[in-house]
């Protein structure tokens, strides 16, 4: 009984198969006829019912197909189809479906447009940089968006908190005191390029941490940094990067009047640099030269205040160091340390986010992604900045994606409708 069951739907299939087919345009019939790779019966009629599906995706999604009957698809329509659409159909599939079934539509699309490719009638094949999808990782829906990248960013430049940590466990984001200003502000600048190189270009934090000063490239924007697969590559970054990177190599100018206005300017640098972080440098100073005028320990908070916004220069790099990013003890930082920073930060200027700890710099990474592709970026492009075949997206992008796309698509038919 159920081998006749099962020869019963075969047969069953055989017959809608050659209605799918017969439907076609000729030179994908030629590929059902033709192609010795999908032989079974079973995979040749999956074949059919994904590309029709596809052709279906494609009258919603381009105007110009919207009353075209599938017989007369034109091939220019897969000549045209690029790696960005290959990406953004395989979004919309992913919201609405099991990944074992987007994983095999897009293997059916990757067998034809093989087909179409090495039979000479296009010379385009757009899935050389997108990848089969795979299952999503448990974090996958854990980022942050634009504006909450911009709070951390700012609070980080300006360290107008810090996180103490409770007799419970918990953590509490506190307006910042003197003292702990005074130690934050030596490290502030370093943090805030680090952040920012994560959110704006991607860059792994094995890739940060083995950054040297002569791997920037300022002229061409960008990092030159060493992949997994051991060759260099570039990764660029934006204008507000470069300028972040520019503000912790560099620090803050010397206010010129206090140049001029102490003769033995050197020593006085000197000991503000010694006790730049100390909460009582102004006692400390008034024992030293004998003053305490209001207007002389000031200008002591002035000039410890430049020694600790030197960026790069504040934390006094160990001699023959040549890392980018270095610690308060002056030598290259680890992978441990950039994560607890990143962490500490999140959690200080994102106190009420209920996921903070959990934000490494791996989830900046997936941000920057994020954000990018939502903001209009090519998928692609966001990939090859990270170093991966694929950007993996939250689920919440992957509604505005779709959602970007139906308001592209409608209007783009009020437009034709306009003009008929």
């Amino acid at each position: 009984m159920e081998e006749k069951n099962l020869s019963r739907q075969a047969m069953s299939h055989e017959r809608q198969l050659k209605n799918y087919i017969s439907t076609f345009p000729d030179y994908m019939q030629k590929y059902f006829t033709e192609n010795p790779s999908s032989s079974t019966l079973n995979t040749l009629y999956n074949y059919a019912l994904d590309m029709n599906a596809f052709m279906q995706y494609m009258r919603r999604t381009e105007s110009s197909l919207r009353h075209t009957e599938s017989r007369d698809f034109p091939l220019s329509v897969f000549e045209h189809f690029t790696s960005y659409d290959a990406q953004s159909y395989l979004v919309t599939l992913e919201l609405g479906q099991a990944r074992n079934t987007v994983s095999r539509k897009y293997t059916s699309l990757v067998s034809f447009f093989k087909y179409l490719n090495v039979t000479g009638q296009i010379d385009n094949f757009p899935f050389l940089t997108v990848t089969r999808p795979k299952p999503t990782k448990g974090d996958i829906n854990i980022y942050l968006s634009d504006k909450q990248i911009s709070r951390v960013l700012n609070g980080t430049l300006k360290s107008t908190r810090y996180l103490v940590k409770n007799e419970d466990g918990t953590h509490a984001s506190l307006p910042i005191t003197t003292a702990v200003r005074f130690k934050k502000e030596k490290t502030a600048y370093r943090n805030y390029a680090i952040l920012m190189a994560f959110t704006h270009t991607g860059i792994n934090v094995s890739e940060l941490i083995a950054l040297n000063l002569n791997d920037v490239h300022f002229d061409e924007g960008y990092f030159s940094v060493v992949r997994k697969d051991g060759k260099r590559k570039a990764v660029y970054f934006d204008q507000k990067t470069a300028d972040a990177l520019r503000l912790y190599l560099n620090g803050d100018k010397l206010p010129e009047d206090l140049l001029r206005k102490y003769p033995d300017f050197r020593n006085i640098s000197d000991f503000c640099r010694i006790y730049m972080a100390a909460a009582d440098i102004e006692r400390r100073a008034a024992r030293e030269y004998s003053r305490d005028d209001d207007e002389f320990l000031g200008d002591i908070e002035r000039i410890a205040r430049w020694h600790r916004k030197r960026g790069r220069e504040a934390l006094q790099a160990a001699p023959g160091e040549n890392a980018l990013f270095i610690s308060i003890r002056g030598t290259r930082m680890s992978v441990r340390m950039v994560e607890v920073m990143v962490r500490e930060m999140v959690m200080t200027y994102l106190p009420d986010l209920p996921y903070g700890n959990k934000i490494t710099p791996s989830r900046l990474r997936a941000s920057y992604a994020a954000n990018a592709v939502t903001a209009g970026e090519d998928p692609l492009w966001a990939a090859r900045q990270m170093g991966v075949q694929k950007v993996e997206l939250p689920d919440l992008v992957k509604t505005e994606l779709v959602r970007q796309a139906k308001d592209r698509f409608t209007s783009r038919n009020l437009r034709e409708d306009d003009k008929q």
